[in-house]
């Protein structure tokens, strides 16, 4: 754990973590002030070089906006960065070490590769800490949340598999479904499932009117690299209709939570139309022309998202928009191959060095940012790094005046928030979260697999994060 300054932390004794544990944070919650909601909005593989030319182009006014209401910088990760682990980070405070999500599969004893599940998370994340406390959280689209947990709110996992559209069609009455597990209560799993199936009769329409040009009369071997991407934009859609909604509900949730992805899986397939300058071997002028506004269309829509969001949310919400990571140009010596299926050898974008992500915060709480230029003119140069990514549940368990696991890794973000935003003593702490019932009950695998689970096993492979499958022969 990172040093903290003397004389900010009170601790409780270890022994006795049950009930007395959730008596002590109930009696915290009554003796401080009222807090306001909280949100936090993964965008994954957000890059600043990105954001920041567009934002001087007016093209990003959600997050321009934000800016200027609040605090932004640079948040550190993790290397190598991989998503699942820094999500994971993220909403526990700990590291991989401590959390057990090491990476996007793992073996079994028999040699499958099965992906990670929320049932080898072996420490509590905030949602738990604060359904422990009484208070509700909204969780979709998260890494690392299927099958879903029983928690003060509503939890919807990840859907983009086309699998999840169509299992409910051929589950047998009585039988354990593939599908269940993913949407908690379970009494709502119909309405958020629609609204998926729904997307996925959309999509042609969508994909034409985000990339019209850019997705019309393509070859076969950009036909197939597209598809790795469809899946993704799918997703988004899923998540951001099913997030809409819950946004707009009251009374709004005290923690929300929601993930969008398509801008880390469209970097990875278009930086090297993005920037073909930083290529040995650019691309041809007339696929430069073709593809080459793919990635900024892919930010301007990720941020008419985050306004539609805010807009639907409390005035009095306190925002974070954050990435795991940033992005950056890779293979620059490479010669591509234009043939090729879109496998890893055509990956043009990526994050496996771990650069900085981005943090971006704004609401009662927050401090204005101090920086030396217009927000128009800040270059990456000019940002500061704020903070680590474990720095994020211990700030929202400030912000809601809730006690700070001493077995976190992360920090309260102090630097971000106004004098008055946190009690006159300091932030509060307990030993740990993790009483001694939770962790027997985390001993459980997880009895239903994932919907489309070889499915996601070739679009994280397409990415070039996995070898070959079991099964291939290729």
């Amino acid at each position: 754990m990172r040093a903290r300054a003397p004389g900010v932390r009170r601790e409780y004794p270890t022994a006795g973590l049950g009930l007395a544990y959730v008596a002590a944070v109930v009696c915290l919650m009554s003796c401080s002030p009222a807090k306001n909601p909280v949100a936090v909005i993964g965008v994954d593989g957000l890059e600043w070089d990105v954001a920041l030319p567009l934002i001087r182009q007016g093209r990003m006014p959600t997050l321009e906006e934000l800016m200027r209401r609040g605090s932004f910088g640079m948040l550190s990760t993790r290397a190598p960065a991989k998503s699942p682990v820094i999500w994971t980070t993220v909403v526990t405070g700990k590291n991989s070490s401590k959390h057990g999500i090491l990476d996007f599969t793992r073996l079994e004893a028999n040699g499958e590769r099965v992906l990670y599940s929320s049932t080898d998370r072996r420490t509590k994340a905030v949602w738990n800490v604060l359904t422990d406390a009484g208070e509700s959280s909204a969780v979709v689209g998260w890494w690392n949340t299927f099958p879903v947990e029983r928690i003060s709110g509503v939890m919807v996992a990840q859907v983009n598999t086309l699998e999840q559209l169509t299992y409910r069609k051929w589950i047998k009455p009585g039988s354990v479904a593939q599908g269940a597990g993913q949407v908690y209560p379970a009494a709502r799993e119909d309405e958020f499932l629609e609204i998926v199936e729904e997307v996925g009769r959309e999509l042609p329409q969508l994909v034409d009117s985000l990339y019209a040009e850019a997705a019309a009369d393509l070859s076969q071997p950009d036909a197939l690299k597209w598809e790795t991407c469809r899946w993704s934009i799918r997703s988004d859609e899923s998540v951001r209709r099913i997030a809409l909604g819950l946004a707009r509900a009251r009374p709004f949730p005290d923690l929300f939570l929601v993930y969008f992805g398509a801008t880390d899986i469209f970097g990875h397939h278009f930086w090297r139309y993005h920037e073909p300058e930083a290529f040995r071997h650019p691309p041809l002028e007339a696929r430069i022309e073709k593809f080459g506004s793919v990635l900024a269309r892919t930010y301007e829509h990720a941020d008419a998202v985050l306004g539609e969001l805010i807009a639907a949310m409390p005035a009095d919400a306190t925002v974070f928009v954050i990435s795991d990571h940033g992005m950056q140009a890779k293979h620059l010596d490479a010669r591509f191959n234009l043939n090729s299926d879109g496998r890893p050898e055509n990956e043009s974008g990526g994050h496996g060095s771990g650069p900085p992500g981005v943090i971006i915060a704004a609401g009662p709480p927050v401090r204005t940012s101090n920086v030396s230029h217009p927000i128009r003119e800040l270059t990456r140069a000019d940002l500061p790094l704020i903070g680590d990514v474990a720095d994020i549940t211990p700030t929202l368990l400030a912000l809601r005046g809730l006690p700070i696991g001493r077995d976190m890794d992360g920090s309260v973000l102090e630097v971000l928030l106004k004098p008055q935003a946190l009690d006159a003593s300091g932030p509060e702490f307990v030993a740990t979260h993790d009483t001694p019932e939770w962790l027997a009950a985390r001993g459980k695998r997880a009895e239903i697999e994932h919907p489309g689970h070889r499915e996601r096993l070739e679009q994280l492979r397409s990415l070039g994060y996995l070898d070959k499958i079991p099964g291939d022969t290729d």
